[in-house]
């Protein structure tokens, strides 16, 4: 026993080898996830981009007059985006788009805004 021990045993190595695994693991499972969840959020924001502007052709194609506001109305092609329009009667006319939907805990929204004014 009079003898000094320099380095780790084998059992020390084996215990810091399983904990780095396990902490690596965790931590690439947890940007995993968050990578996918980010993959998401951009598809569904595309998607409403997409909503927004299909429905602000639509108001551009509409005689002055028509523009009016909406309420708030499921999609007639992805039924988890709902549109409210709100138009403004001043000239030129303000008019929002906003497509919302829902995500875990809440909901989110993109808004697309335009002015239309009474050319004649």
């Amino acid at each position: 026993m009079g003898r000094n021990q320099k380095g780790f045993t084998l059992i020390e190595i084996l215990i810091a080898s399983t904990l780095l695994a396990v902490g690596i693991s965790a931590l690439l499972s947890a940007l995993g996830r968050g990578m996918f969840a980010g993959s998401a959020d951009i598809d569904n924001r595309a998607t409403a981009l997409h909503i927004a502007q299909a429905r602000m052709e639509i108001l551009r194609n509409t005689v002055y007059s028509g523009i009016v506001s909406s309420p708030r109305a499921a999609d007639t092609t992805f039924s988890n985006f709902y549109t409210t329009v709100t138009a403004n009667s001043a000239d030129p006319e303000r008019v929002d788009v906003l497509v919302d939907w829902s995500v875990p805990g809440g909901t989110d929204s993109y808004t697309l805004s335009s002015l239309f004014s009474n050319y004649q």
